[in-house]
């Protein structure tokens, strides 16, 4: 499950239907990536913005690049670091 967050994080909603969730660790950096992609009829799909967020159960990343096309968004996002 996948919650929505503009940025300055208020809740907009649960992400549902999304493809390809691929959560890569970047050892060198110490850093965690996150991407997906949603179809462009999903009625969430005008929420997404860059630099809103998106929690995971474990995580929270930052959303940095949204790439549309016609039938789908691929999303990109890195994790967030509280201190």
């Amino acid at each position: 499950m996948l919650k929505l967050f503009d940025k300055n994080h208020n809740a907009l909603g649960i992400l549902s239907h999304y493809k390809d969730l691929y959560i890569e660790e970047l050892l060198k950096e110490g850093t965690k990536s996150m991407s997906f992609s949603i179809s462009s009829t999903n009625p969430m799909i005008d929420k997404i913005q860059e630099e809103g967020y998106i929690q995971t159960s474990d995580y929270e990343f930052v959303i940095k690049e949204f790439n549309k096309n016609y039938t789908s968004q691929q999303c990109c996002c890195c994790i967030t670091i509280k201190q």
